[in-house]
């Protein structure tokens, strides 16, 4: 198995891996996503569609769209998987609206996946960090023009009491899912606020809360704080449902992400 990792902490991360695994667990992120096959065919499924991606296809993921792998062909060769964290760092003036016109868009076009491609291979290479970051939004600029996407809108309300529920997600870094607080102060029962929370982010408070957590961890795994201790601050009960939990969303346990980080770094300072 190669799996080749290069992150820019809060920026972006790239990822290659050649295995067909991973991924089944239903999941959401944050970022904005973008992945691509190198050979064979792999059943992709956001929120209630399924897409069969191959190449030249390219999928695009938007912010709290929840997505999972479904199965792999026997021929699957490998994926390629941009993740951008900070969009307004990255895209400037291409807001959230701009994010969620990528919901759903399996793309065919050789050009872009050919583009693509040689992107994400230059961007594990020793170029150096900012040149990175400018190749990442010119090929996202080349992305939004191609779809003819516009890159100004005014963002959508979306819904105000899904949108509260998330804010008190956001504010709490315990185990426990804030499910009593949350029907306390909306005065609902916990079964209807799941269900409006659901509704808008495609994906359960529990879920949610869950990726949420794994994705603090993720960021904090850069630094060299024991992977104990990074449990604890990301509100895990302990080591182990640590481990679990994160190795089911980012297909890759807490230590070998780590070590994944820590030589993609090493080996792009040598370079230099």
């Amino acid at each position: 198995m190669t799996e080749t990792i290069f992150k820019l902490p809060s920026v972006f991360e790239v990822r290659y891996i050649d295995r067909a695994a991973g991924c089944e667990r239903a999941h959401t992120h944050s970022s904005l996503i973008f992945s691509a096959i190198s050979r064979g065919e792999m059943l992709f499924q956001m929120n209630e569609n399924e897409f069969t991606l191959q190449p030249p296809s390219i999928v695009a993921v938007s912010p709290n769209t929840l997505h999972c792998v479904r199965s792999y062909s026997p021929d699957f060769k490998g994926v390629f998987t941009l993740e951008v964290f900070d969009s307004s760092r990255i895209l400037g003036d291409i807001n959230s609206r701009n994010c969620q016109s990528f919901k759903s868009q399996v793309l065919e076009s050789p050009d872009l996946y050919d583009r693509f491609t040689t992107l994400c291979t230059v961007l594990l290479s020793e170029v150096k960090s900012s040149e990175k970051e400018n190749l990442i939004l010119n090929w996202i600029n080349n992305f939004l023009d191609h779809q003819k996407i516009p890159h100004t809108e005014s963002c959508p309300t979306g819904h105000e009491l899904a949108k509260k529920i998330k804010a008190m997600i956001d504010c709490h870094h315990q185990e426990t899912s804030l499910f009593d607080e949350i029907s306390l102060t909306l005065n609902l029962s916990k079964e209807h606020c799941n269900r409006i929370f659901r509704r808008t982010y495609n994906l359960s408070i529990q879920g949610y809360f869950l990726n949420k957590k794994a994705h603090l961890s993720r960021s904090l795994l850069v630094g060299d704080l024991p992977i104990s201790e990074i449990a604890v601050l990301s509100g895990f009960y302990d080591q182990s449902h640590f481990s679990r939990i994160f190795k089911a969303i980012f297909q890759i346990s807490p230590a070998e992400y780590r070590m994944r980080i820590k030589e993609s770094h090493q080996s792009c300072t040598r370079r230099r």
